[in-house]
């Protein structure tokens, strides 16, 4: 008779004994396999209000700045993405950071986690500056080009990066850095 170890992994918690190691006393089988399997799956989703379909379309940098000026009045730097569909119609809407008064730090993955949980294959970058200058800082145009690689790699379109200001904003896509 084999000793029983309870072995603990979070968030799951599995019984093991030797049997369970020994292949030909208690081969696996595919239905335990599938069992365990569905017990570790990992389920991602958007919520949406009921009824909710899309947001507005966003065909231009003037559009996306009108949706963007709700930041103008953050004291903080805030980041946020928009997914969007083949149609460029907006899906949601994702804070992606809030960073300090003179910066927020954001990476690639921290933005293509939402567009790729949407299930999108485009999106566009909203983020504002507190000292109310939308001109692009040396670390807004490295993160741009870091983000154009990295959605490439993964199949996806940067569309736009609009960085706002109380002084209007910047779109990098009408500048020519996309």
């Amino acid at each position: 008779m084999s000793k029983r170890k309870k072995l603990h992994y979070q968030p799951l918690e599995v019984e093991v004994s030797q049997a369970d190691f020994d292949a030909q006393s208690n081969p696996p089988t595919r239905r335990r396999l599938a069992a365990d399997f569905r017990k570790m799956e990992i389920k991602l989703a958007i919520v949406r209000p009921a009824g909710w379909k899309h947001g507005p379309k966003l065909t231009s940098a003037v559009e996306v700045a009108a949706l963007a000026q709700l930041l103008s009045d953050e004291v903080q730097e805030t980041f946020y993405v928009a997914p969007v569909n083949t149609q460029l119609e907006v899906v949601g809407f994702y804070l992606v950071a809030k960073g300090s008064l003179a910066a927020v730090e954001v990476t690639p993955a921290d933005v293509l986690r939402a567009v790729l949980v949407a299930g999108m294959v485009g999106f566009m970058c909203i983020h504002n500056h507190p000292s109310g200058s939308p001109e692009p800082s040396d670390a807004d145009l490295r993160l741009t080009k870091r983000l154009l690689e990295a959605a490439k790699c993964v199949g996806c379109q940067l569309f736009d990066h609009v960085i706002v200001g109380h002084d209007g904003y910047v779109s990098l896509a009408d500048r020519g850095v996309l």
